[in-house]
């Protein structure tokens, strides 16, 4: 189930990049600027290579997760997920969206509440940091989020439209936000929670990295706090928290894996499906 919500996770993150680097790249609603384009390509290599070649090998992990927890799954969530697998074949990106939306919401509503299932939640919230973190890393890098049809794209994969498309605005929605699920602060604290909920020993074996988690409702205000500060350097330290906030998400999914799995031949941690 752990690896069942993390490949869930990454499906929707790609086919979600996928989507918005196909309206982007085809000039369907304005010409792609510079940093727009710039930021498409560090996403697609921060995940490897092109998003759709990344959704597909995705789909397959979450389907091969799902395999081996058939009996978990309703009838109508097991039909359901192999659409949505076949949708991906056919570049049906807006199918393959509302499918994995569906799929997610199957999760949480219709597989008992266990152990394993909280594992499940762990294993989505990790990516999900991940993902927004370096989503607005590279925003931040490549210009996209000064840019105007950068911004939008930026705040399209994000999940969240803020009334002004301005950085400030865009900033604050998807970094501090406590009215936003997707936030950063948002998936922390969700974070935080399902961490504290594991039983008691494997709680306190996640303990280093449940304190080195990091505090995104506090980014904004320390910056706002300070006013000597350039807007560059703001910039840069929002930077450097984002690059940390990521690398934080990489070492807890290091630290489940190691908790929770078996050992392979070599003896590295087995990694998933």
């Amino acid at each position: 189930l752990y690896w069942l919500g993390r490949y869930t996770e990454r499906a929707t993150h790609t086919a979600q990049l996928a989507h918005v680097a196909q309206q982007a790249l085809s000039g369907a609603q304005q010409p792609t600027s510079a940093p727009l384009h710039a930021w498409i390509v560090q996403m697609q290599t921060h995940l490897g290579g092109p998003a759709a070649a990344r959704l597909e090998y995705n789909l397959r992990a979450m389907h091969l997760a799902a395999t081996a927890l058939r009996e978990r799954f309703t009838h109508s969530h097991w039909e359901r997920l192999l659409r949505t697998v076949e949708d991906a074949r056919h570049n049906e990106l807006a199918h393959t969206l509302a499918g994995l939306a569906e799929l997610t919401q199957a999760q949480h509503q219709d597989m008992a509440h266990d152990a394993a299932w909280q594992l499940m939640g762990i294993g989505r919230s990790i990516e999900r940091l991940d993902n927004l973190s370096q989503t607005l890393l590279a925003a931040l890098e490549t210009g996209a989020a000064t840019d105007p049809t950068g911004a939008h794209a930026v705040a399209q994969l994000l999940g969240t439209l803020p009334q002004r498309m301005d950085l400030q605005s865009l900033l604050t929605h998807s970094v501090a936000d406590p009215h936003n699920p997707r936030s950063l602060a948002t998936v922390v604290q969700a974070l935080r929670t399902q961490l504290a909920g594991l039983p008691s020993g494997d709680s306190d074996a996640m303990a280093p990295r449940f304190a080195a988690l990091p505090d995104p409702t506090l980014w904004l205000a320390l910056a706002h706090g300070r006013p000597s500060t350039s807007l560059d350097e703001a910039r840069t330290a929002l930077t450097e928290r984002l690059r940390h906030a990521g690398q934080c998400a990489r070492q807890l999914a290091d630290a489940v894996t190691a908790q929770y799995f078996n050992q392979g031949p070599s003896g590295e941690p087995l990694t998933g499906a």
